[in-house]
């Protein structure tokens, strides 16, 4: 399926304002660049220009047009990658200033070629997943898709406990490494038990859905087990200190009642901007405490004052790491390839059945900044630069906004089941900003809900009366 017109313009206007965002960016890169809080300005510009298509389709297509799988491509740049540079979250004492503006001119590289990639034809979202979005959940079959995802994901904790209610409890309260659950970064066999907890990614969206299509609503008290479920399984993921984890469960959980709503109000934005800045703040709160665990933070081991962070929303210092690998691809690092490439694709074979498999994307960025027994992340942007410089930036934006665009003609489709899973695909999305790994690992959750959907909408046939007439008539969201 090809862009409209509307859409055309749309994508080459965007690209237009990315680019001049971009030389005013640069312009205004200050001699000295360095101090925390002096990029504020080119940062502003440029993320002021990333907002220009997710604002125009709004005006011209409402919440949906706002809602575009693009959209959130270019305001996950912005978290990612500019949101450091906007708090002044750290210095630049390490970078030349010729670092941080290639670094600029990379992102902005980068985002002008996402909105391009709708002009190509779509495919739309692939066989399986469509006959999921297809799929019809009455309020007692997904409250049953429910209790399924939650006794899976809870059975990644519970199987390494032998399922001892006080060690899973325990384990809940230690620090991010210290929980019998956890293991290295090269698993056995064992990691196949940790693809369980995939399941639970999906349990806040699962859970508006029992929600909106409950008759009784509040009073059902198939809701309220949902959520407990959702809580959860919330606190056990979040004790391994993933916050990119929690940020994809609940924000898949916010789209999806915004969506669900079909009309966009001053209060519903409210709401939803609301529990943007709860989920955020919660991810820092995870920060601060994930390497005490919960009893250390109960216990007062933690003092949030000696976190030169606290009181910032802290990322990943992408920015930072990008303008590195900037520096040293190609001049000092030949670029590596389709190492990259080749590490993220096969990353879904288990290690136990392919002992050889790469352990690594061909460099190390902690060897190369020199630092040891740490993990640093420079965004996708950053492993498509390092793989071949600008021009794998531009083809992996093409190819990014390309994907995007025919994720979003779920859009078209009516069923909240579809809605669903267009809502925890828009997360996959934001979150593989961060990294090629994260795209593939997040995939898993979409898959997962695709699986149990399908399973538990075919009970929908042999129902009771009374579950047909649920499922015939839906009533509104609230």
């Amino acid at each position: 399926m090809r862009a409209l017109p509307g859409e055309a313009g749309v994508a080459l206007a965007g690209s237009a304002i990315i680019g001049a965002g971009a030389v005013l960016a640069v312009a205004l890169t200050p001699v000295e660049y360095a101090p925390p809080g002096a990029m504020f300005w080119p940062a502003a510009v440029l993320s002021a220009s990333l907002l220009a298509i997710p604002l125009m389709r709004g005006v011209l297509e409402g919440l949906h047009g706002l809602l575009h799988a693009e959209n959130l491509l270019l305001v996950a740049i912005i978290y990612w990658v500019l949101l450091d540079l906007l708090q002044g979250a750290y210095p630049l004492d390490e970078l030349g200033r010729d670092d941080v503006i290639a670094a600029l001119e990379t992102v902005a590289i980068f985002a002008m070629f996402i909105p391009l990639g709708r002009l190509a034809p779509t495919l739309g979202a692939p066989k399986p997943i469509a006959r999921a979005a297809r799929a019809d959940l009455p309020t007692q079959n997904a409250f049953i898709a429910v209790c399924i995802c939650f006794v899976l994901c809870i059975s990644s904790f519970g199987i390494p406990t032998s399922f001892d209610p006080a060690r899973m409890i325990e384990g809940l309260l230690q620090p991010r490494f210290g929980a019998p659950w956890s293991r290295g970064d090269l698993g056995g066999w064992e990691a196949f038990i940790d693809h369980l907890a995939y399941f639970g990614y999906v349990l806040p969206a699962a859970t508006v859905l029992v929600a909106t299509r409950a008759k009784a609503r509040w009073a059902d008290p198939r809701v309220w087990i949902s959520i407990l479920f959702t809580a959860i399984v919330c606190a056990f993921l979040a004790q391994s200190g993933g916050r990119r984890i929690i940020g994809m469960m609940l924000g898949s959980g916010l789209l999806l009642w915004m969506i669900l709503k079909e009309r966009f109000s001053i209060v519903r934005a409210a709401v939803v901007a609301g529990g943007a800045i709860g989920v955020l703040s919660l991810l820092q709160f995870i920060l601060l405490i994930r390497n005490v665990g919960l009893e250390g933070f109960l216990s007062g081991d933690v003092d949030f004052d000696d976190y030169e962070f606290a009181g910032q929303f802290h990322v990943d210092d992408n920015f930072l790491r990008l303008a590195q690998i900037v520096h040293y691809f190609p001049d000092v690092v030949e670029y590596v390839g389709w190492k990259q490439i080749y590490y993220v694709l096969v990353r879904p074979i288990p290690r136990a059945l392919w002992p050889d498999k790469p352990i690594d994307a061909g460099f190390s960025l902690p060897g190369l900044v020199g630092k040891s027994d740490v993990s640093l992340s420079s965004s996708i942007i950053g492993e498509l630069h390092a793989s071949y410089g600008l021009a794998a930036v531009a083809i992996g934006a093409l190819l990014l906004g390309w994907a995007a665009a025919s994720w979003t003609t779920l859009l078209r489709e009516r069923n909240e089941n579809a809605r669903v899973l267009y809502c925890l695909g828009l997360m996959v999305f934001f979150v593989g900003m961060r990294s090629m790994q994260e795209i593939v690992l997040m995939t898993y959750a979409v898959l997962a809900w695709t699986a149990v959907s399908l399973v538990t909408s075919k009970k929908t046939a042999a129902a009771t009366p009374a579950a047909r007439n649920d499922s015939e008539e839906p009533c509104e969201p609230s």
